[in-house]
């Protein structure tokens, strides 16, 4: 079942703008992974506390070997030219000693249909007068 489940959440979550992403992220709790999840969490607070940087997101969360960052802003996520988020998948795939642990990518999942994001655009629109 878990199988199945992890199989329906991949073809779903991978356009940046999920239909039913409160539904999904739901199915993804009943396959999450704890000790995966920690690993995850833990290279990312050590990519952001190492560089200085607070990369904003709204959730993250493991589906098998694949993190989903779903977030306001992707592009502080990216980087240029995708610098950041080769740096973050380093920082939690490789050890001190640069020895391979794990095999994660990261897939970006964009928020649009939400009170953060319309706040956020209301605030670019009264800036601009």
């Amino acid at each position: 079942m878990k199988k199945l489940i992890k199989n329906y959440l991949k073809k779903h979550l991978n356009c940046s703008h999920p239909k039913h992403y409160y539904f999904l992220r739901f199915l993804s709790e009943m396959v999450k992974d704890d000790n995966s999840n920690n690993r995850v969490f833990a290279g990312i607070a050590r990519f952001m506390s190492n560089n200085r940087i607070n990369l904003p997101f709204s959730d993250i969360f493991v589906i098998d070997n694949i993190i989903y960052v779903y977030t306001l802003r992707p592009g502080l996520w990216i980087g240029r030219g995708g610098e950041t988020i080769k740096k973050i998948e380093n920082e939690i795939n490789y050890n001190i000693e640069g020895q391979r642990l794990d095999d994660y990518s990261i897939q970006l999942l964009e928020e649009y249909k939400n009170a953060n994001y319309h706040i956020h655009h209301c605030i670019c629109v009264y800036n601009d007068f």
